[in-house]
């Protein structure tokens, strides 16, 4: 009997410790300018329409020592945003939408730099450029997302290795450099979508690629190099819809054909002659193959898995 009280002892106290001391919770607001919530035992936070810079500075103070799933900024000015400001600040995902920033000050010992695993940035200016962003302060982020931003110039390695997932949509770029992606020996999605991309080349990515998802469409692409997809023993998905393509060679294609469970290739120019006739002799069809034929006048409008050998001259 004294066995089983004391056992029942210690298992309230240790409820009542793990309940007091882990359960998420939100602190008094500073400022009527963010909200915060808890969901699902997730504390996410939202502010919006901040221009004070001193008004910033207090507002991540006040969660210091809080594991805040979601940060969101949204339509505030964060320009020169101190990196101390982050210091003792738990971050998963910081959101910024319409918001200006840039970081400012040594990011060495900043805890969010550590936490950080998502950045979402969406509609927004990046004073300095991503230069101005440090992104290689953030030591452990996975996923970064850049959208509707205007990067036109990228240097290479200017991403951090640990990214798995990259999206730089509506960016203006139109030069992708050497070895722009090297560094991401991790990287599995990547979407450079609705930019101004011309031309591609097989050194952009490292020797050994882990994309599984590849997302080029809405740019202006005339032809893909035969050895494009060298060495990507994982590629599954590619989109290419919306470009300047007129055919789908059997040297770029073949060596990952049997491997893919996607390739898009709609609002291309294709032209569907006995330069395609591969795909439909030598492989059954087992990828879905969107896309349709430009030229000739007799195939204008077919869809790709339409066709037979015989159509192709």
């Amino acid at each position: 009997m004294m066995t089983y009280t004391v056992w029942t002892v210690l298992t309230l106290a240790a409820v009542i410790v793990f309940c007091t001391g882990s359960d998420p919770y939100c602190p008094n607001p500073v400022y009527d300018l963010c909200k915060c919530n808890i969901r699902q035992n997730r504390v996410i936070v939202s502010c919006s329409d901040i221009i004070i810079k001193k008004q910033i500075q207090v507002i991540l103070e006040n969660y210091h020592n809080i594991h805040i799933s979601e940060l969101i900024f949204r339509a505030s000015d964060m320009k020169d945003v101190q990196w101390k400001w982050f210091q003792n600040m738990n971050v998963s995902k910081l959101i910024l939408e319409d918001t200006s920033i840039s970081f400012d000050g040594k990011s060495d010992s900043v805890d969010m730099g550590k936490t950080l695993n998502e950045l979402f940035i969406s509609n927004g200016e990046l004073a300095g450029g991503l230069d101005g962003l440090r992104l290689q302060s953030f030591k452990r982020i996975q996923r970064l997302f850049l959208l509707y931003i205007d990067l036109p110039n990228l240097a290479s390695h200017i991403f951090p290795d640990t990214l798995q997932v990259l999206e730089l949509v509506e960016n203006n770029i139109s030069d992708l450099v050497t070895g722009l992606f090297s560094n991401l020996k991790d990287l599995e999605s990547l979407s450079v979508k609705e930019n101004n991309i011309q031309t591609v080349h097989r050194n952009l990515f490292p020797s050994v690629c882990k994309l599984t998802h590849l997302d080029m469409s809405y740019n202006y692409i005339k032809h893909l190099p035969n050895d494009f997809f060298a060495e990507m023993p994982y590629i599954k998905q590619v989109r290419l819809e919306h470009n300047k393509l007129t055919t789908i060679s059997k040297q770029v294609w073949y060596p990952v054909w049997h491997q893919l469970h996607t390739v898009s290739l709609m609002g291309n120019e294709l032209i569907c002659d006995a330069k395609i006739r591969w795909i439909y002799e030598s492989l059954e069809i087992t990828t879905n193959l969107f896309g349709t034929c430009d030229s000739p006048a007799w195939l204008r409008d077919v869809h790709l898995l339409s066709l037979i050998s015989e159509d192709l001259e």
